[in-house]
């Protein structure tokens, strides 16, 4: 049985051009930035809300493996 990892493994095949996929990562990384957690609860939010755009932008960006 293997150990997971918190890194993505293999190869991710571009279903988009370059300059989209770079659009969506700086709008993600803007979005990061602007917004700050004042409590634990709001932290837990803005984490769960990051990472749903990063997925997000993964699934509209890549091939999905079948």
């Amino acid at each position: 049985m293997t150990t997971p990892t918190n890194s993505i493994q293999g190869i991710l095949i571009s279903c988009r051009d370059v300059q989209y996929v770079g659009k969506r990562i700086d709008e993600i990384r803007a979005w990061e930035k602007s917004h700050h957690a004042s409590n634990m609860q709001e932290e837990i939010k803005l984490t769960k809300a990051y990472c749903r755009k990063i997925i997000d932008m993964l699934d509209d960006c890549f091939e999905k493996r079948e």
